[in-house]
């Protein structure tokens, strides 16, 4: 390796700075301060380069005859061709040249330089402008110019006064060595490119992603503010970060956590009046403008507070202001021990931070106060005697009640969300199973439907089956979005055993009542043969033609009774098969009125019969239809005092047919009028009523129009007011004839 043709100045450990030739450099730095600005004849060396370059003017306008370097005609072929590459390039180039380093750089390196030291680093020694950095510069220099080892760095961190303060900056750069013909190193070319903004950009991007997973996870306000302004204190390194809570009524500023690096004593506890620190500053940040004091002592705003300050150690400080509702509610500040230069990068960062640390302190106190009221209403919806569940948009669950675990025997949630799959039952009506997708809850947040009183059966998770009747509904926002849904479920179980119990007793009472009336009957026959036998033999002895009439009307008319119970039996079991045709009304009312009239008469009734000109036809059985009326005329001619007045009226509305028994007789009671078409049913029994009855002849008449898909009514104004049936029968299709 060739030797160096000289041997750049370092700085010792003591701190001062010595290399070979210091004389000359010192000689050389005074005859700058006498020709910087002195200007001399254009040197034609330089006449290709570009024209409009401060750097190149700097290059021409210098009597550098006068310099150690010479007239540039002396100047040696490889500092020339190092100098055309730099001032053509629009890269940030500069040559350090010579045994003082002498610093030539084009228009791109002048940023690097800041505004102390251009133009006056403009053919000076290196070591001369770049003092401040020299300890970390200094040996790499020293490889490239003494050892011919080029150097490189990436994003090297060095704090330079360039702007009248410190700041930190970030470069990428190369020193390479320049070498004569004959080999020997006689400057260096540095090519270097400021990353300050790049990686003061990443690593802010770095420090808010971190700063936002902490923010994310911590749900306490007071912990928030701590690790948020202790994370901003040590990204910054100032002395002590802190959130404090202003009271403008009470004219006060109290910390309840703060950070410091060690340097700073903490505020921890503390609480000091806001005047302390000077009206016009606190009416800053009552304005919403961001305080930024670089040195305490010295800024007019600060000064004649100094000693407020000072009392908690702090010489310049940012103090961010927090508002709510136009109010001065909080601050963010950080403090230094020591005066600072703030850069517009540290205040926009406090800024955001503050800014965040507010959200996520409110977030924590919405969290909160929604937590208290999702507590209240827990304990509300537990109350409720039926299983609720709420959830969101995504199927997360946000309520679920105790009664919903209960009736299901537990719950399957994964990650916070019911598990369909996993819910086991069979539609009531069908049997069929019901699908993950076909639970009420789930159809009512995927497609918006409103499911009501669905019934299924389920297999709880606890093993045990169960019947539920299920009702949800969808939740939307103000612009009608679906954003969760609602169910409820009413456990039935019981209710369900007990209709099923109740039906089955039923139908033992349907084979009762059959068996039993074919057991009645067996009998009936041979006793009305006996009465007949008894009746051929009287030959006129009185006693026994009357003891025969009495058993042959009672025969008649327990074989009447017998004939109801086994007609109702069969129609509540739907053995009863109708022989339907089109039938006239009128005709239907005829055979009726003719069959009650012996009933009617001896009860000395009054009876109307009203019938328009049409004839109304329906669809039906024209016994059971005939069946229909006699037993609501005969129903009126029992439960009428004698002498009384029974109405029978057919009509229609061109879509409906209507029979219409009246009478003026006992009327029915309001508590018994929802019962009088149960089976055994009767009104209280009357002294002249002797007619007797099982109470089956209304239920048989509801169950008869209900085969011809018709209607009926009983309606009274209570005791001693009459009755008034009505029957309602569906019109044949395009049949109705004219009288």
């Amino acid at each position: 390796m060739a030797e160096p043709a000289h041997r750049p100045r370092t700085q010792g450990r003591d701190g001062t700075v010595s290399c070979t030739g210091s004389k000359r450099i010192r000689a050389y730095c005074r005859f700058q301060r006498s020709f910087r600005q002195s200007m001399s004849t254009q040197a034609p060396e330089f006449d290709h380069l570009p024209q409009d370059s401060e750097t190149v003017a700097l290059l021409r306008n210098t009597d550098w005859s006068s310099t150690p370097l010479g007239h540039p005609s002396t100047w040696p072929e490889a500092l020339r061709l190092q100098l055309n590459i730099c001032f053509e390039s629009p890269f940030p180039i500069a040559v350090w040249w010579g045994p003082d380093l002498i610093q030539f750089y084009n228009d791109g390196y002048r940023p690097i330089l800041g505004a102390t030291k251009h133009p006056q680093a403009f053919g000076g020694p290196a070591i001369a402008t770049w003092p401040d950095i020299w300890p970390t510069i200094g040996p790499l220099v020293e490889q490239v110019v003494e050892q011919g080892i080029a150097v490189k760095g990436e994003d090297m961190p060095l704090v330079l006064e360039r702007n009248g303060y410190p700041e930190l900056c970030h470069f990428t750069f190369s020193y390479s060595p320049i070498r004569n013909v004959a080999g020997r190193i006689d400057g260096m070319f540095t090519a270097a490119v400021e990353t300050s903004e790049r990686v003061q950009l990443e690593r802010r991007l770095a420090f808010l992603l971190d700063l936002a997973d902490v923010l994310r996870l911590v749900n306490d306000p007071l912990e928030i503010a701590e690790r948020a302004t202790a994370m901003l204190g040590e990204h910054l390194g100032a002395g002590r970060a802190g959130y404090a809570d202003v009271d403008v009524r009470a004219g006060t500023v109290a910390v309840d956590r703060d950070w410091t690096d060690g340097s700073m004593a903490g505020l921890a506890g503390e609480q000091r009046p806001l005047d302390s620190f000077g009206p016009g500053i606190i009416a800053e940040l009552k304005a919403g403008r961001t305080l930024c004091l670089n040195d305490i002592g010295a800024d007019p705003r600060s000064a004649p507070y100094a000693p407020g300050y000072a009392s908690i150690g702090t010489r310049s400080l940012i103090v961010v202001p927090l508002q709510k509702h136009g109010r001065l509610t909080a601050i963010l500040y950080l403090h230094c021990g020591v005066p600072r230069f703030w850069t517009p990068s540290d205040v926009a960062l406090a800024e955001d931070v503050a800014r965040r640390i507010a959200d996520a302190i409110e977030r924590a106190h919405a969290e909160r106060q929604l937590q208290s009221e999702r507590v209240r209403l827990q304990a509300v919806v537990d109350t409720i005697p039926a299983g609720l569940v709420m959830m969101d948009e995504n199927g997360t669950l946000l309520i679920e009640n105790d009664e919903w675990r209960r009736t299901w025997g537990g719950n399957a949630h994964v990650d916070g969300a019911i598990d369909y799959a996993r819910y086991q039952g069979t539609w009531a009506d069908s049997g069929a199973p019901v699908a993950p997708d076909a639970w009420p809850c789930f159809v009512s947040l995927k497609e918006g439907a409103f499911i009501k009183d669905v019934v299924i059966d389920i297999d709880r998770f606890d093993g045990s089956r169960g019947t539920i009747v299920v009702s949800s509904a969808p939740i939307r926002d103000e612009g009608g979005r679906v954003v969760g849904a609602v169910a409820a479920n009413m456990d039935i179980t019981d209710l369900r055993a007990a209709q099923m119990a109740l039906l089955e007793a039923g139908r033992r009472k349907d084979e009762f009542l059959a068996m039993l009336g074919h057991e009645l009957r067996n009998p009936l026959a041979p006793i009305a043969t006996a009465s007949d036998m008894l009746r051929m033999v009287a030959h006129g002895d009185a006693r026994i033609a009357r003891a025969s009439e009495v058993i042959g009307r009672q025969v008649r008319h327990l074989s009447a009774l017998v004939d109801d119970l086994l007609d109702v039996s069969r129609v509540t079991r739907g053995l009863v098969q109708l022989d339907k045709t089109v039938v006239d009304l009128h005709a239907i009312a005829d055979g009726a009125v003719e069959q009650s009239r012996p009933l009617i008469e001896a009860r000395r009734h009054a009876l109307t019969v009203r019938q328009e000109s049409r004839r109304p036809l329906v669809v039906g059985d024209r016994n059971r239809l005939v069946q229909i009326v006699v037993n609501l005329l005969n129903n009126a001619a029992k439960y009428t005092p004698e002498g009384g007045a029974v109405t029978l009226t057919i009509r229609d509305d061109g879509k409906d047919a209507f029979v219409v028994v009246e009478d003026n007789g006992i009327g029915i009671d309001a508590p018994l009028l929802p019962h009088v078409f149960d089976l055994f049913t009767q009104a209280e029994r009357t002294p002249d009523r002797s007619q007797g009855g099982l109470g089956i002849g209304l239920a048989l008449v509801k169950r008869i129009v209900n085969l011809h898909g018709g209607e009926i009514a009983a309606a009274s104004g209570g005791a001693g007011a009459g009755a008034v049936f009505t029957v309602k029968l569906p019109l044949a299709r395009g049949e109705r004839t004219g009288g």
